[in-house]
């Protein structure tokens, strides 16, 4: 029979609450709560990863919620609310975090590019994307996004550049031929 930690904190602090024993000192009890908030992150990106994300959304939620300055989960939140079909709060969301952010970030250009191809903004798309193509440490599908974004523009000679590039990063992308043809 496995140990529930999360049990095992609620009885210790039932033990506290009736005078049995001493509170736990500060830095054990902060190591529990980030304990506790990892396990959660980790397994909300396993529902991600497994397409369960209405189990991933209240978790990612409540993370968020509590630790709103760490960029990490409200990204994986976009990403739920994206993959649910929440455009519109991803893409607040989105530009909440990257109000905070403490520098440009070719990753979130990337997301919120994909964001407003999802809500048919190919021009405003494009821009972002561009901006992540030109960034040093580009994110992996820049352009292939890039692609689909002048596609819908009918910029045909531009889409098929993006396409080629994509398919030098990664010679089996299915996405890039698709968009070539």
């Amino acid at each position: 029979e496995r140990d529930d930690p999360w049990a095992e904190q609620q009885a210790l602090e039932q033990l506290v609450a009736l005078g049995y024993i001493e509170p736990p000192t500060g830095d054990a009890r902060q190591q529990v709560e980030r304990a506790v908030r990892e396990a959660n992150f980790h397994l909300a990106r396993v529902y991600l990863s497994t397409r369960r994300e209405e189990l991933a959304l209240p978790l990612l939620e409540q993370l968020y919620a509590d630790f709103p300055q760490e960029a990490r989960y409200g990204l994986r939140l976009v990403q739920c609310y994206q993959t649910l079909g929440h455009a519109v709060d991803a893409l607040e969301l989105l530009r909440a975090i990257r109000g905070r952010a403490s520098r440009p970030s070719p990753v979130m250009d990337l997301l919120e590019g994909q964001l407003l191809l999802d809500q048919n903004q190919p021009e405003a798309a494009a821009a972002l994307l561009c901006q992540a193509e030109q960034a040093a440490d580009q994110p992996p599908g820049v352009f292939q996004h890039l692609g689909e974004a002048y596609l819908r523009l009918r910029r045909w000679s531009d889409a098929e550049t993006a396409f080629t590039r994509a398919l030098t990063h990664d010679p089996d992308n299915a996405t890039a031929y698709h968009g070539l043809g």
